[in-house]
């Protein structure tokens, strides 16, 4: 099992070195439960690359529930190089790009039940799962830009603080990644939970069972 330490640090060291996407990517496929810390992941499972339909494509989805509900979790990370402002202190193209794209996923769950639940039987026939899990909302996070960005620039941080005041009436977390990595420091996930699994979804479509 990995050791939560080793996760977070390996993490730290990467923002540090502003890694791209593709290594980011690969170091939560790594180590899933940074992913799923904060909640209590139900299945023990992280889809990465998940599809939904043909339009899109969350980096992450997980389930999870509390005496809230039931909910599906699906997460878009941009590369830690990403620069979520231009020079003129206005959102970059490519940051209100992920943003519209969380904001789309949503609604087409909603409208794609049928889809939804089909691109799941892969990993209910490989035994992944023992049943399509159930959701009654949907919760997303987008993780994008860096602290520094903000630093000593009170109109950028207005402006980040405003667009994520905005995001979380929709059931979205807005989180940098430097945010997102001191929110693993939290004393109640410091115990181990190797136990959280990440299959990649094109991996469960490819070895679906006959």
């Amino acid at each position: 099992m990995a050791k939560p330490a080793l996760g977070i640090v390996g993490l730290k060291r990467m923002l540090r070195d502003s890694v791209g996407e593709v290594e980011t990517q690969r170091h939560l496929e790594a180590h899933p439960w940074l992913l799923t810390a904060q909640q209590s992941a139900h299945p023990p499972l992280v889809i990465s690359q998940f599809q939904l339909g043909r339009e899109f494509r969350p980096d992450f989805v997980f389930f999870w529930m509390n005496s809230s509900g039931e909910f599906i979790q699906l997460i878009e990370i941009e590369s830690p190089k990403l620069l979520a402002f231009t020079a003129s202190h206005e959102f970059s193209q490519k940051f209100n790009h992920a943003v519209q794209q969380v904001r789309d996923w949503p609604d087409w769950i909603l409208r794609n039940s049928d889809l939804f639940e089909q691109a799941m039987l892969p990993l209910f026939e490989r035994g992944w799962i023992t049943g399509i899990p159930s959701f009654t909302r949907a919760r997303l996070s987008l993780i994008a830009g860096r602290r520094r960005e903000l630093l000593n620039n009170p109109r950028r941080k207005k402006r980040w603080e405003a667009k994520a005041s905005d995001l979380a009436v929709l059931g979205v977390t807005l989180r940098t990644w430097d945010g997102f990595a001191s929110s693993l420091h939290s004393p109640a996930i410091s115990r181990d939970l190797g136990w959280i699994t990440c299959v990649t979804h094109a991996y469960a479509k490819a070895n679906d069972a006959p």
